[in-house]
């Protein structure tokens, strides 16, 4: 089945960032969805996720997910990490976006910035790098807390 316009301009984005996750860090896809808009990586932890992706406005985005099929367990990891909230910012230099909403079985915690899949392609690489760059942040700053809070 032949690509539409956009989710080509997702497959030529990440390539990059692919490309060097694996080569350099080791970090491999393990995941691939919403249309191409998002890929996902291990965390080494069963249903929690690290993602590079572009959010349904467009806007790109670094993200841990955790989306195991209890929800209960989903929500009490998340609170566990949020009780960490203050920490990890300062790690990270840069607040967080904490979203766990009652009702709803996946929370995710995001950095997000301005720019769009739709920008040129010149503009690309800025963004392609500033993803790999949060992704490895993410991954050094809450796989401890992951390795602490995961039972």
């Amino acid at each position: 089945m032949p690509f539409s316009e956009i989710e080509q301009r997702y497959e030529d984005f990440f390539q990059l960032p692919l490309h060097n996750l694996g080569m350099d860090h080791e970090l491999f896809s393990v995941e691939k969805g919403g249309g191409g808009r998002w890929h996902g990586f291990s965390t080494g932890f069963s249903g929690v996720l690290y993602r590079i992706a572009f959010l349904q406005g467009e806007k790109p985005a670094v993200r841990i997910v955790i989306d195991l099929s209890d929800r209960e367990w989903n929500h009490r990891l998340f609170h566990r990490l949020s009780g960490r909230r203050d920490a990890i910012e300062a790690h990270l230099s840069h607040p967080l976006e904490w979203d766990c909403v009652e009702g709803r079985r996946r929370c995710i915690v995001s950095v997000v910035r301005e720019g769009s899949i739709a920008d040129p392609r010149e503009t690309w690489p800025e963004l392609q790098q500033w993803m790999i760059e949060w992704l490895l942040a993410f991954k050094r700053v809450f796989t401890p807390h992951l390795q602490e809070l995961v039972e």
